[in-house]
């Protein structure tokens, strides 16, 4: 036995003297290259170097420079062992390079060619593997990297963190807070802290299931006896989807619980409900003291936000066989405590301290941003005064020296207004930058499989906010990239012209969407959406079809099945697409209908994503729906509401964005507004690429005039702002005038026979922002940036004849414009800055033009 031990220890240093000998590399893959000797690492893509050195417990960035101008991005010695953490389990722990690989990849066809490095670290006090990979797109401005966790990490974690993202939660949309004295002296042993408003509170719920049954629970009084009188409603999260839970009632003068059963499975498709208390008075307001989420056959109540005296009296109260599922009082003992991420997933050694930086991020919930006042767009400036500055919020940081520019940017779905799963924050300091959060939290990692955390990206750039646009848009390409025999064509919707959930899944019959398709054949539209209703018979309260049709058409209003949609579809060579619920669906599902169907996208709605196993199951489904296609359908992923989503910058190599649902009348948070969505479209092209968002239009000539004032523009003005992206009709397309169609037509031709160059162009935003009253628009700058497209607006309260729109990579030159609506040709100068000044004579007004930048 000694003898077989011996050959066996003998043997095993063997191959690992040649795995660790095999580990030093040269390997290229066109401009793309990978070195690995003397423990350390240089990868570079032709345009961006970076170099890591191994230190015994991971790789450490040693070192990142710009391959044209040469500038360094290095300026101090780093404090951390490996570029990677997890705070509690591997921070500075001593770990094996198992193997270091360079290969070429496209991951299975859903990202542009790369070569790839991809590393495996085991940590023996942890028994846990990292496997950190390494993305050189070649030419690439930019470099992304992607951590990998595997291993017992419960057993082994030391400072536990707990998932909340589980839980019911309950947050306030509306209200003010007051704590009156004079209700604390009447309290009755409650509490005393109240929410009120004049016209109504509102609440949204997160975390349930349409599996389980609720009840809500609610305490308001009467507290200095005005007289208040109040109804409770619930809404889907859109507000499609209503109930009333009371009647009219007085408040009573003293603290009174009431207990209503909470419809989750009619309302709460994505699982999250709105909550309305509104004020039935013209005079006074509507307030309440405490709200309780009761789950029935819950096991154990959840008891965070609740002090124990609290909690004893209300469990005396509460329906027999339910349990808390969530408390509010209206934030007397909620709790701030911050959100702490679980590791760091992306570390370079600049020196932060007294360094101005810009941040940036996208909002979403567009259902419930539309109006001046919330943009999707947040930026800052700021200075790194503080020690350790942390930014959670931010998609985006850059730092600049005045010549040379570098962005991080976090490849998740964090948004401004969602922190989403463990998305983290931007930490800097004088010892360097970390990109934090993992969205994996211990209970996540398992020895089964690598589990990924959220990827991070590294981009460089020389010379100013054209420079930075361009790069972050070049590597937002090659990462999310499109294909324009799938990916190119203009929709509509069905569920645009709804006023309310039945008649919105009413439009979504066979008899609707074959004159859909005719309508939309003679406009130039070239797909036709088909949404909610197709799936759920004329008289079913739900977006969830019942178990014995499943996900499939329902026979009540599709007899033939797909079969005559397809059919027509074919004879008028148009396109169509299938909506489905996000995590409803199976990929079974998708894959049955596209097999009857062939639609070219799949829209996938209603989305909420607690953890990291729910966002890969829904990444897997995907992809596997998507490659049993042959890459011939893709996914528009719906970000209209506030839920942990799919955000800005996370999951669009399987298709692209449904933005925005805008109708033509109530209720205000989704009324068509052109400004507004505009503005919208206008910030989008920014920091990503305006061809993987749906860009919605109305029909002006329909809108509501009392709520917004979208019959002062045209139907192709409108039409127009959506032509750099994909254009979404909301509106039918017998909606429209006769005029109207002929004019939208016209424009939609005219597109047509330029759209692939405008698909392969970088949009920009020129202009000024929208605001009714700017000249603002968009540049579509073709690859070798002499020449592309340009679409510029004055808006309607604009009183200037001449707006001045700076262009893109055009300082000091001459241009010629062809106007493709007219043919006309003019040759303008630019100012040494690359100002543009052009003339429209009418508020209102729109150009699509050409062109050319003159030697």
């Amino acid at each position: 036995m000694k003898t077989h031990r011996s050959l066996y220890l003998i043997c095993a240093f063997l191959c690992l003297s040649q795995i660790l000998h095999a580990s030093d590399f040269t390997f290229k893959y066109k401009t793309a290259s990978a070195v690995f000797k003397e423990n350390i690492l240089t990868v570079a893509t032709g345009k961006v170097e970076r170099k890591w050195k191994w230190t015994g417990q991971g790789l450490v960035t040693i070192g990142l420079k710009n391959q044209k101008t040469q500038k360094e991005w290095k300026n101090t010695s780093s404090n951390v062992g490996a570029d990677w953490a997890y705070y509690g389990l591997i921070d500075n722990t001593k770990g094996e390079l198992i193997s270091i690989t360079p290969s070429h990849a496209n991951d299975e066809g859903f990202s542009s060619d790369y070569l790839e490095v991809s590393a495996i670290v085991y940590y023996a006090s942890a028994e846990t593997y990292v496997k950190y990979t390494i993305w050189a797109f070649p030419d690439a401005p930019g470099l992304r990297t992607q951590v990998f966790f595997k291993g017992p990490a419960e057993k082994y974690f030391k400072e536990p963190i707990q998932n909340k993202a589980n839980s019911v939660q309950i947050a306030q949309v509306s209200g003010k807070k007051q704590n009156p004295y004079a209700a604390q002296a009447l309290a009755y042993h409650t509490v005393a802290s109240q929410s009120y408003d004049p016209k109504s509170l509102q609440f949204h719920v997160t975390g349930l299931s349409i599996e389980k049954e609720y009840q809500l629970g609610i305490l308001c009084w009467d507290w200095d006896e005005k007289g208040r009188s109040y109804q409770i409603r619930a809404t889907s999260v859109d507000g499609e989807r209503k109930a009333t839970l009371t009647d009219v009632q007085d408040m009573q003068k003293t603290p009174t619980w009431q207990f209503i059963d909470l419809p989750v499975n009619r309302l709460a498709t994505d699982g999250t409900v709105r909550i309305f208390l509104d004020n039935t008075r013209e005079k006074g307001d509507v307030r309440i003291s405490e709200m309780l989420i009761l789950e029935k056959g819950k096991e154990k109540a959840n008891t965070q936000n609740i002090d124990s005296e609290r909690l004893l009296k209300i469990s005396n109260l509460l329906p027999k066989g339910y349990k808390i599922a969530q408390y509010l009082d209206n934030g007397v003992n909620q709790s701030n405590e911050e959100t702490i991420p679980t590791g760091r997933v992306d570390y370079l050694p600049i020196n932060f301290l007294n360094q101005t930086i810009k941040l940036s991020g996208y909002y979403n919930d567009t259902q419930h941003r539309n109006m001046v006042q919330t943009p999707i767009f947040k930026e800052e400036n700021t200075t790194t005064a503080e020690p350790i500055n942390k930014y959670n919020w931010a998609n985006i940081v850059e730092i600049h020296d005045g010549k040379n520019g570098l962005v991080m940017l976090k490849e998740s779905h964090k948004c401004v207004n969602q922190y989403g799963v463990d998305t983290g924050d931007f930490s800097l300091s004088e010892k360097g930058i970390s990109n934090t959060g993992t969205s994996l939290y211990p209970a996540d990692i398992d020895g089964k499989e690598y589990h990924w955390a959220w990827a991070s990206w590294v981009i460089l750039f020389d010379g100013e906010e054209s420079e930075k646009q361009l790069a972050i848009k070049t590597f937002d390409r090659l990462r999310y990239p499109t294909r324009i025999d799938r990916d190119m064509y203009t929709l509509v919707c069905t569920w645009g012209m709804s006023k309310n959930h039945r008649d919105g899944q009413d439009a979504a019959s066979e008899t609707s969407v074959l004159k859909y398709l005719h309508d939309g054949k003679e406009l130039g539209v070239d797909l036709v959406l088909i949404d909610d209703g197709w799936q759920v018979a004329r008289n079913h309260d739900s977006s969830t079809p019942k178990k014995e049709n499943g996900w499939n058409p329902h026979p009540d209003i599709y007899p033939q099945a797909w079969t005559n949609v397809k059919a027509t579809a074919d004879s008028l060579e148009m396109k169509t697409g299938l909506w489905g619920i996000a995590r409803g669906m199976d990929t079974e599902d998708m894959i049955r209908n596209w097999d009857k169907l062939k639609m070219t996208q799949m829209k996938l709605d209603f989305a909420t994503f607690p953890d990291n196993k729910s966002l890969d199951v829904m990444m897997k489904k995907v992809r596997e729906f998507i490659k049993h296609t042959d890459f011939k359908s893709s996914i528009s992923w719906d970000l209209t509401e506030n839920a942990p989503r799919y955000g800005y910058y996370w999951a669009r190599e399987y298709g692209n964005v449904h933005v925005m649902n805008r109708k033509n009348g109530a209720p205000i948070n989704v009324t068509y507004v052109p400004s507004l969505a505009l503005r919208d479209f206008w910030y989008i092209s920014r920091y990503t690429n305006l061809n993987k968002f749906q860009l919605t239009i109305h029909n002006p000539e329909i809108i509501d005039r009392e709520m917004s004032d979208a019959y002062l523009y045209t139907p192709a003005y409108c039409v127009a702002t959506t032509l750099f992206g994909i254009p979404q009709f909301f509106a039918s397309p017998e909606s429209y005038s006769a005029s109207a169609k002929q004019e939208i037509s016209h424009l939609l031709d005219t597109y047509k026979q330029h759209r692939t160059q405008i698909w392969n162009a970088q949009i920009f935003p020129i202009g000024e922002s929208p605001s009714n009253a700017s000249y603002t628009g968009f540049q579509a700058v073709e690859k070798q940036q002499n020449k592309g497209f340009l679409l510029l607006f004055r808006e309607v309260h604009n009183t200037e004849n001449e707006g001045h729109f700076q262009l893109h990579f055009a300082k000091g030159k001459s241009i010629e414009i062809e106007d493709l609506l007219s043919g006309e040709k003019t040759r303008l100068p630019l100012s040494k800055t690359g100002e543009l000044a052009f003339s429209m004579r009418e508020a209102g007004n729109y150009k699509f033009l050409k062109y050319r930048i003159l030697k």
